[in-house]
């Protein structure tokens, strides 16, 4: 037991959890995240969909049911070991998901050092 947390906890793939950090974004609206200086973003998670009536809209929730779908790899793709992203938060991008209901876009990061490989 001991091996395996000491593995997690001196992982190069995982941040100090204190310095996680989750944005959000509703449909069509545009995503700024950013790292201080010498800092890239490291993106842990993504999901994009659900009603999100209560945090874009008029509070008012739908009866149809809409999940929120894993999207770590598309704002991976776009975001990790940059010290700025811009991402907007469209249907074109993420998938057309639950139609006719608004969604939203919530994303996990943390910032990190870039980390530099040599051969």
């Amino acid at each position: 037991m001991c091996a395996d947390l000491y593995d997690v906890v001196n992982s190069s793939l995982l941040s100090d959890l204190r310095t996680i950090r989750t944005s959000y974004v509703c449909e069509n609206g545009v995503m700024h995240l950013q790292c201080g200086p010498s800092n890239v973003l490291e993106i842990h998670g993504a999901d994009y969909g659900g009603d999100a009536a209560f945090i874009c809209g008029n509070g008012q929730g739908s009866d149809q049911a809409c999940s929120l779908v894993d999207k770590t790899q598309t704002v991976k793709l776009r975001c990790d070991n940059k010290p700025i992203c811009t991402i907007v938060a469209l249907s074109s991008i993420f998938g057309e998901i639950c139609p006719g209901l608004i969604k939203y876009l919530n994303v996990m990061y943390a910032c990190g050092r870039l980390k530099e490989y040599y051969s």
